[in-house]
């Protein structure tokens, strides 16, 4: 099993997130390969139950239809008052989406992308 790391920008910074956690090596490697940030795939620390992490992943109409691509969006560490939101993954397919949506630790949302 394996947790995901991301560096991602806050604040301005990079910075290693966690991204999921205690998932195989296929679904690790899946959205290691498809993240537009650097990420890292480390072995996971078995998890202490008293701590358990719940999965915050949404999905946004989720209504897969054929040739559709879809956006992560990933909700960032608060910085003073502002809690912002950055793309994460883009132009995934159905398959590659919904590793995202049932595999995310961090908040995220999984959005169909507009066409245009």
């Amino acid at each position: 099993m394996f947790d995901v790391l991301i560096h991602a920008p806050v604040a301005g910074v990079l910075t290693w997130l966690h991204l999921a956690s205690g998932v195989g090596r296929d679904v690790a490697e899946a959205i290691a390969s498809t993240c537009i940030w650097e990420t890292k795939c480390v072995p996971c620390v078995e998890p202490d139950p008293s701590s358990e992490t719940a999965r915050f992943v949404t999905t946004a109409v989720w209504r897969p239809t054929p040739g559709t691509e879809y956006t992560v969006w990933m909700q960032y560490p608060r910085h003073g008052d502002k809690t912002p939101w950055g793309v994460i993954a883009d132009h995934l397919t159905q398959d590659q989406a919904e590793v995202y949506a049932n595999h995310l630790t961090a908040t995220a949302t999984v959005m169909p992308r507009r066409k245009g």
